[in-house]
């Protein structure tokens, strides 16, 4: 068997197991939608998902996010103090059994020193990963948040640092999964975001 074709197996092993995890959760839709997007090689995440994503971030009490003109729109309240952000995803770097980071410009520029923008980004960046690899990871949720770090005058998040996905890691068993499927390239249009996955050896 080829190593492709033993990429394609597990993935198909770790559907069937999610498969069985959510019949009795009512979520069969939800899994057939990543299977059918992971076929495609492209995932959409919409703006009522990514809302819903960094609505359930720490200290965050009320939220908007909205795609618009190639970024994203971040209105949201903490309970101390009122944020206003927009967001751009700059490089998208991958590396086999290495780094998977996406850059985040942040405008102002001066938001990308504030704990609230962390907080943000790191929700946003737990979506795209929950997206990329959520076939490969447990259903439950798992508490923290990935490492933000700075970037030039932008911010980092590697992927590998998002709570299911280090469960899932050190879990074994699914690592080829996760290093194997890509994420390309990432599009912000109206109204979603676009993931363009990847496989190795496919452009």
């Amino acid at each position: 068997m080829g190593k492709r074709d033993y990429l394609r197996s597990l993935i198909r092993q770790s559907a069937d197991r999610a498969r069985g995890k959510l019949d009795g959760a009512n979520r069969l839709p939800s899994l057939r939608k990543a299977i059918a997007e992971l076929k495609e090689r492209r995932a959409k995440i919409s703006d009522a998902d990514l809302t819903r994503a960094v609505s359930h971030a720490e200290g965050v009490r009320s939220v908007s996010v909205a795609t618009h003109g190639g970024g994203l729109i971040v209105d949201a309240s903490f309970d101390r103090r009122e944020v206003n952000l927009r967001i751009g995803i700059g490089r998208v770097s991958f590396a086999p059994r290495g780094a998977k980071e996406i850059h985040f410009h942040i405008a102002p520029e001066q938001s990308a020193h504030d704990r609230e923008t962390r907080v943000i980004v790191g929700a946003l960046a737990s979506v795209f990963a929950n997206t990329l690899w959520g076939v490969a990871l447990a259903n439950e949720e798992i508490a923290g948040a990935p490492i933000v770090e700075r970037a030039g005058t932008g911010l980092r998040v590697d992927l590998r640092t998002v709570p299911r996905v280090r469960a899932a890691l050190a879990r074994g068993g699914t690592s080829l999964i996760i290093d194997a499927l890509m994420l390309n390239e990432i599009e912000v249009e109206d109204g979603h975001v676009s993931m363009r996955l990847g496989l190795p050896g496919m452009p």
